[in-house]
């Protein structure tokens, strides 16, 4: 029987949070307003969520005095943004390990397919796991149980043997791994409560290398 791990990009297997704050502050220092590197990344969430990046990058543009207009900065973003992703050594160890370990491995990402993509190649993930999908690419979006499917093909194998989701939004990660009677593992970088009202991960960790590790164990006989 196939053990395969379905694990969410950002947030889970790269703190996104870090890749921003890095951004922000060279951005600002180029401008000569290192004042307001802390507004960049303020201004990047709306309401707790991801701003739309259209929203986001005009209301920077407008900040800086950028003349460039949306659309071409939306084109611009991926190279600018997501090329600065970089998977820690510890965390593609684990993924090596988990795939020593007889597991099929893929890459499920809410996202622009573009700006998802820029990320997969710049951690180099193609070396690590069995297959990417990105929502934007397919239509569908997590937690709908197609995307897992797919997924999963992309891997080479089906959701029929064991399946383990890693990742870390309650609903589209959790409650979408619940949706395919997966095992479920919410990575917590930020350690918040977890929120009411949501079926529960069967564990938690507050980084991806104990989230692997905890799955291989878990498959071990």
């Amino acid at each position: 029987m196939t053990s395969l791990l379905l694990i969410d990009l950002d947030e889970t297997l790269v703190d996104r949070d870090a890749v921003l704050q890095d951004w922000a502050w060279e951005t600002a220092r180029a401008e000569g307003r290192l004042e307001l590197a802390d507004w960049l990344i303020a201004y990047d969430r709306a309401e707790g969520r991801v701003r739309d990046r259209a929203s986001f990058l005009a209301g920077v543009a407008a900040t800086f005095g950028w003349q460039q207009p949306v659309e071409q900065l939306l084109a611009e973003w991926p190279a600018m943004f997501g090329a600065r992703y970089q998977l820690d050594e510890m965390v593609a160890a684990a993924l090596r390990r988990a795939r020593q370990a007889g597991f099929r491995i893929a890459v499920v990402s809410n996202g622009d397919v573009g700006r998802q993509r820029a990320k997969i190649e710049a951690m180099r993930l193609s070396e690590l796991v069995d297959g990417c999908v990105v929502s934007g690419e397919i239509g569908v979006r997590k937690p709908d149980p197609r995307i897992f499917e797919i997924a999963a093909e992309r891997a080479g194998t089906n959701l029929d043997g064991q399946v383990w989701v890693i990742g870390d939004d309650p609903v589209a990660d959790i409650g979408g791994g619940h949706g395919i009677n997966a095992r479920t593992i919410w990575v917590n970088r930020s350690h918040k409560h977890w929120p009411s009202g949501h079926l529960e991960p069967q564990a938690h960790f507050d980084d991806p290398v104990r989230a692997i590790e905890h799955v291989i164990d878990d498959a071990s006989p």
